[in-house]
């Protein structure tokens, strides 16, 4: 169970990420990152089971699911840094109202 950890950790930091992708509109990246990895880890996954049993398994899935989660972060935290410093101006709320003015 303790080799199973970084299955619940890595997974609920997957979730937050990829929901943070999501809510930006981007559902591209949190998917290419996943299967490229999931395709990396399945020899991984397969050597250390041979190896080390069902131990290595579950030590593999946990690295899988760790590393999973910090590239999203990682990619999550570079795109909302070029946002951030955007040079493109913000729309702004005050120019759609309408202005009364008194006379």
């Amino acid at each position: 169970m303790i080799a199973l950890g970084g299955t619940l950790v890595g997974g609920v930091l997957v979730q937050a990420t990829a929901g943070a992708f999501y809510g930006m509109g981007n559902t591209k990246t949190p998917t290419k990152v996943s299967t490229v990895l999931y395709s990396l880890y399945i020899p991984i996954k397969i050597l250390a089971f041979i190896k080390f049993g069902l131990i290595g398994l579950a030590v593999s899935m946990s690295s899988y699911f760790l590393t999973n989660s910090v590239s999203q972060f990682w990619l999550l935290r570079r795109k909302l840094e070029s946002k951030a410093f955007s040079t493109r101006p913000e729309p702004s709320l005050e120019q759609n109202e309408p202005s009364f003015t008194l006379d």
